[in-house]
């Protein structure tokens, strides 16, 4: 198992703020967040926090959850939806990490279905190595290699979302599991610590 810091706490709130800045230049009056449960929610609210220092408009956050992706069929469905009208209304659907474009492609379509104003799509982490399905994404945080990630709203078997920063992580997934868990108790080699120092090589 090997565990290998990839962005440190800070340099993940740099790549949001940039994100924020991109997007509050696209919606001065306002923009409805749509984030995608479950990891979403670290970057969403982050994201509008930043928009509100910058446009201070009408701000809106809600979110969407799909069933998990089914490699077989390549099906996946809404388990949440939207409690917003987004009728009219400017869109940002936010993502913490693309790969396949599958699903993303999926919610995509759900949205536009309901003629927002504008819909546009951003995510933290481009992982275009994985991609299937072509994607115009509007805005991009960071490309990102061809490895598992974890922290900052990504998790590996459930642990592993608070992290303020990112990592990879590689291994059997019962080891994998085992060792980020010790590896998050650690005071000495530990999340805090190791992602809070800048990584060796991007």
């Amino acid at each position: 198992m090997t565990l290998q810091p990839l962005y440190s706490a800070d340099e993940v709130q740099r790549l949001v703020r940039s994100m924020a800045r991109n997007i509050a230049h696209d919606h001065p009056d306002g923009v409805v967040v749509v984030g995608v449960l479950k990891a979403a929610v670290v970057l969403a609210a982050d994201l509008v926090r930043e928009l509100g220092r910058a446009i201070g408009g009408d701000i809106r956050l809600d979110f969407l959850q799909t069933s998990s992706f089914r490699a077989d069929s390549g099906r996946v469905r809404l388990v949440q939806d939207l409690r917003e009208d987004i009728g009219g209304r400017p869109v940002v659907l936010v993502t913490t990490l693309i790969d396949t474009g599958l699903r993303t492609a999926y919610l995509r379509s759900q949205l536009a279905q309901r003629e927002p104003s504008s819909l546009r799509l951003a995510t933290l982490f481009d992982k275009t190595a994985r991609r299937i399905l072509p994607l115009e994404i509007d805005y991009v945080g960071a490309t990102v290699p061809d490895r598992f990630l974890v922290g900052y709203g990504l998790d590996a078997l459930g642990q592993g979302r608070h992290i303020g920063g990112v990592a990879t992580l590689a291994g059997e997934d019962e080891l994998a599991s085992a060792a980020l868990a010790e590896w998050i108790r650690d005071d000495h080699f530990g999340a805090r610590r190791v992602l809070s120092e800048p990584p060796a090589e991007r």
